[in-house]
């Protein structure tokens, strides 16, 4: 692609100022790395996220075609989550203390290494998903949005399983579950406290474990569903 980065703007609601802001494209592809991938990874590995940040931000921003936000009509993007998460160089600053000007330093050269490129499919952006770990097996595209996208197709991992994050636990309470999916339980018992066996049942999995649907206080869910409402990082568990 034509290298526009230092031409062009992008419209970024920030909701901590609540307000619209500006920011050169070629800026907030370094916050993005910056805040997408920890400094101390490879090189290579860094070139890789900063040119999946530029073609997220080609495909999404409307100076190039893009749909936008669609939480904010104004906006090319937003930092409050829907179109993403990352820290501006402020906030940078404050995590990295005294070593800023090195970490930043590094951002600059690996962002300047991959000056101009992104990843395109029949001459379009792709959508650039990435993960920090997956579990095993990366999951077809269908399985998670409903879309079939030809590029975001199941590929197995043995290289994750010594991940930090390979395998995380979050702890919710009973009424916490019922009000984020929306359930009911069996009444507790003032001996014997809440009754919890059988309240998720009909546990289906894919072949490589992933949870498609359950049964949880009788309501039918999909795998995605409880991910997402409860905050899950996946659909995967490690019960068998």
């Amino acid at each position: 692609m034509e290298d526009k980065n230092r031409s062009v703007d992008v419209k970024i609601y920030d909701h901590n100022l609540n307000k619209m802001v500006r920011k050169p494209m070629l800026e907030l592809i370094k916050e993005m790395l910056a805040s997408q991938m920890p400094i101390s990874f490879e090189e290579e590995a860094l070139k890789a996220q900063a040119i999946i940040a530029r073609t997220y931000i080609v495909r999404k921003i409307k100076a190039f075609g893009g749909e936008g936000c669609l939480k904010y009509q104004q906006a090319d993007l937003c930092m409050d989550g829907h179109c993403g998460i990352w820290m501006n160089k402020e906030a940078l600053k404050a995590v990295w203390g005294g070593a800023f000007e090195e970490n930043w330093s590094k951002i600059e050269d690996v962002v300047k290494a991959t000056e101009g490129k992104i990843i395109t499919m029949n001459n379009k952006p792709i959508q650039p998903r990435f993960h920090a770990t997956c579990g095993g097996a990366t999951e077809n595209s269908e399985n998670v949005d409903e879309n079939k996208t030809l590029y975001l197709r199941k590929v197995l991992c043995d290289y994750c399983q010594s991940a930090p994050h390979y395998q995380e636990t979050i702890e919710l309470t009973l009424e916490e579950i019922e009000n984020k999916l929306n359930v009911d339980t069996l009444k507790a018992s003032p001996f014997k406290g809440p009754i919890i066996e059988g309240m998720i049942e009909d546990i289906q999995r894919d072949e490589e474990g992933r949870i498609v649907c359950m049964k949880i206080g009788g309501k039918e869910l999909k795998g995605t569903e409880v991910m997402k409402l409860l905050g899950l990082n996946s659909t995967s568990d490690s019960t068998p």
